[in-house]
């Protein structure tokens, strides 16, 4: 079995299963995962994130909590592929998890899962008991997988069940948002503060909101007022 938890897993590439690859052989039936982005990850022919090809004596468990998809292929383009392939005696949980963005299905029709949970979760094309709304990444194209506080991600998802932190040890609120990133709650500003030495009509400074461990809340529209002394 593999637990992961804050992790990156970003530009794999394999035939199948380019991040995790489960068989018989391999010994990966229990899959765990909190806090993980799963970015520009490609599979030449199914499951560019996860594939299962046990038999169907050999079962897999895959969960995926709290977690951010993006821009994840299949490199031969079928539309029926997807980013995750099970098996015939496979299960798939989807927890406050995001799938957005991906050059392919999310869920391989090929290779679909005979169990498959889904709760409170964004997955594009799939419907069912989830929903499918842009998650309104702030930099996706650069990696950048935050979520602004009108992104409908934004404390959507479900306690239970949910980590306590996000993939930057940022504390979650309650209601979590949905994804990998929780919104950052700043705490205090950093403000460049021009040289007090030299006279100034007017001057330019930059504020920056940042929570107890330095993280920038990114599109922060809150009001700092400076008073002269």
């Amino acid at each position: 079995s593999i637990t992961a938890n804050q992790c990156f897993f970003v530009g794999n590439s394999a035939p199948a299963g380019g991040v995790f690859y489960s068989a018989s052989s391999s010994g990966i039936n229990t899959l765990l995962t909190y806090n993980c982005v799963f970015l520009n990850n490609v599979a030449g022919s199914e499951g560019s994130v996860l594939v299962q090809l046990n038999p169907l004596a050999v079962t897999g468990d895959y969960h995926f909590t709290n977690c951010s998809f993006y821009a994840n292929s299949v490199a031969s383009g079928d539309p029926n592929t997807g980013i995750l392939a099970g098996g015939p005696a496979s299960a798939l949980s989807l927890h406050n998890t995001v799938m957005y963005g991906d050059l392919t299905s999310e869920i391989s029709s090929y290779s679909p899962f005979p169990t498959l949970s889904v709760v409170q979760s964004d997955i594009h094309g799939f419907g069912g008991t989830t929903f499918d709304l842009d998650p309104l990444f702030i930099d996706p194209a650069n990696g950048n997988l935050h979520i602004p506080i009108t992104s409908p991600l934004a404390y959507n998802g479900t306690a239970s069940g949910a980590p306590t932190i996000d993939i930057l040890g940022s504390t979650r609120p309650t209601p979590p948002s949905i994804g990998a990133y929780d919104l950052i709650v700043p705490t205090h500003f950093l403000v460049d503060i021009p040289d007090p030495s030299v006279s100034y009509v007017n001057i330019q400074t930059t504020v920056t909101a940042v929570d107890d461990l330095g993280n920038i809340a990114t599109g922060y529209n809150g009001t700092v007022t400076f008073s002269r002394s």
